[in-house]
């Protein structure tokens, strides 16, 4: 049965949602590089995290390095900056070859209960120079390529190179030697 006339109303509805703290903190940046030689003001490189919670469920952070393996807290180091910064570098007179090392870290949030992820960084390490950029070389090496790799790539260029100046008067001969003994590479320019 219909009010004559009809009859209507305006009302407000409030809804209140609660975050639950559901997802964990993921590490950020992925990849770093690092200078190889330890200078105590400088190297190092900043990481966070990010949560997609909302607060009180995502931040302040605490970012750890974990017991196994051992090497890591034997070489690495993480101190605090802020609730939501941390720095990870190499320990002081820690000295690592140049190359790509994988450092698993634990970050946790705030939320009740707290969540934790184990990420992990690749940290390119090389030889820097006075600015603190890799070096030319030094980013060669750290991408995995050992001195071996880098002859052998230049013999591979030098022999491209000879078969196609061939013609021009100019050649190499390349003497490999079969024997374990032998760790040179012998080029006789002819």
């Amino acid at each position: 049965m219909a009010g004559s006339p009809p009859a209507s109303a305006t009302g407000t509805l409030q809804i209140y949602l609660n975050d639950i703290n559901d997802n964990p903190p993921a590490l950020v940046p992925r990849e770093a590089q690092l200078c190889e030689r330890v200078n105590r003001n400088t190297n190092g490189v900043n990481i966070t995290a990010a949560d997609a919670d909302t607060d009180p469920n995502a931040g302040p952070f605490v970012f750890e390095l974990p017991n196994y393996p051992p090497s890591i807290r034997r070489n690495w180091t993480i101190s605090r900056i802020s609730g939501d910064y941390a720095r990870l570098g190499l320990r002081y007179q820690v000295y690592l070859e140049s190359g790509v090392y994988e450092v698993p870290i634990v970050v946790s949030d705030s939320g009740n209960p707290p969540l934790s992820n184990r990420s992990v960084i690749k940290v390119k390490v090389c030889p820097c120079d006075r600015n603190g950029d890799c070096t030319t070389l030094g980013a060669v090496a750290a991408a995995g390529l050992g001195t071996g790799a880098i002859i052998s790539i230049l013999v591979c260029i030098i022999i491209l190179l000879c078969e196609y100046r061939g013609a021009a008067g100019w050649c190499l001969d390349v003497v490999v030697s079969d024997s374990e003994a032998a760790d040179h590479l012998d080029i006789h320019v002819m």
